[in-house]
């Protein structure tokens, strides 16, 4: 089922995370999520080697999911250039540019990698694969098919690199709410005039 712009709005804001932030401190939270990037670089897939001796299906899975959070930094630069365009579409009502009001607006609404629905995509996107996860990660551990010491091993360091993952989620989502939050303010603004 594809959410709305507004129920992913409303369900971020009922889950009570959604902290609110004016534009300077939009800038410093990216500018924070920004240094994460090594983050998502050191993360290793390779962790789930066969020396778990479990179902190749499973470790395949976990491979290309391992692979495809490595991608989910990307969210973090088109944040920042929705943030950008929030500043050019404040600039452009301020000088009342409506050529440049016109290209920003399509920016947020239309274009196909910066939309805000499209980076509310990426993001709920992000979340379901870190708790796909954790739930392979927790059928691979049932089978027990490896000694306990290398499980206590890749279980310590993927629920630290989860951890850390979720942390990063959640202040994407934070910021992709307040990036709507002022760009919904901002252009109701301009409409009223």
């Amino acid at each position: 089922m594809k959410k709305s712009l507004d129920d992913c709005i409303t369900e971020i804001k009922k889950s009570g995370q959604a902290k609110k932030l004016d534009f300077p401190e939009i800038k410093k939270e990216i500018d924070e999520l920004m240094e994460t990037e090594s983050q998502f670089r050191s993360f290793s897939p390779g962790l789930f080697q066969e020396e778990l001796r479990a179902n190749a299906d499973t470790l395949v899975r976990m491979r290309l999911l391992c692979s495809q959070l490595k991608e989910r930094s990307e969210i973090n630069e088109k944040l920042e250039s929705l943030a950008y365009y929030l500043g050019q579409l404040r600039y452009s009502i301020f000088s009342k540019d409506n050529e440049s009001l016109k290209r920003v607006l399509r920016k947020f609404l239309a274009d196909k990698h910066t939309n805000i629905r499209s980076i509310l995509a990426d993001i709920q996107a992000f979340k379901r694969e870190l708790e796909e996860i954790r739930g392979l990660f927790e059928k691979l551990s049932h089978e027990k098919s490896a000694p306990l010491d290398v499980w206590i091993s890749h279980a310590s360091y993927l629920e630290s690199q989860m951890k850390l993952f979720s942390e990063i989620q959640e202040r994407q989502k934070n910021i992709a709410l307040n990036i709507g939050r002022l760009f919904v303010r901002t252009a109701k603004k301009q409409l009223k005039k």
